[in-house]
């Protein structure tokens, strides 16, 4: 999928976005923002050893797979994304994280956007997951669309389809007591 999200489709959020191919010396950053950003999130769950999650994130987030997020005027890379078409046809977004200094300038909505216009005209719906306690995330998502269509023991897992305008309106509870539109 990530061969779908050409620079050129992005155009401009608030700080234009690109695109680039992850390098090796890329990853060392991408693993200190996932584990700066989710390690909180493995602790409540399914528990955090840093050794197994770094060999589990190898796993999961080949570099190949991963493209560094870049902003314009920034040296550096802001943050990730990585993303596959899965057996069932759809696109999964598998991580898609922003570092926090480049935060809420609508960078990851704009990828989103960017990902489901490239998956929809093919057709395809996008989906992601993401930790039932992590509520900002989960609001951030339905506020892009995306419908909540299963739930297990720790995750919410996300839905939109080509035809998708709007999330939900049902309720969920949320882990700390609030609710969340469904």
């Amino acid at each position: 999928m990530n061969a779908l999200i050409k620079d050129s489709e992005l155009g401009s959020a608030i700080l234009p976005v690109a695109l680039r191919a992850a390098t090796r010396e890329d990853y060392g950053y991408f693993f200190h923002l996932y584990r700066d950003a989710l390690s909180g999130y493995f602790k409540q769950t399914l528990g955090w050893e840093d050794d197994f999650r770094r060999a589990a994130f190898r796993v999961s987030y080949p570099v190949a797979r991963c493209q560094a997020i870049v902003l314009d005027g920034v040296s550096r890379a802001a943050g990730v994304l990585s993303t596959q078409v899965c057996e069932d046809g759809e696109v999964e977004v598998a991580l898609l994280l922003v570092d926090p200094a480049f935060q809420s300038r609508g960078t990851g909505a704009a990828l989103l956007r960017r990902i489901g216009d490239a998956a929809h005209r093919e057709g395809r719906a996008v989906k992601l997951q993401t930790f039932k306690l992590n509520e900002r995330a989960a609001r951030f998502y339905l506020r892009q669309g995306f419908r909540i269509v299963a739930e297990d023991q720790y995750y919410l897992h996300f839905r939109r389809a080509p035809s998708d305008a709007a999330p939900a309106i049902s309720v969920i509870q949320t882990a700390s007591g609030g609710a969340l539109p469904r």
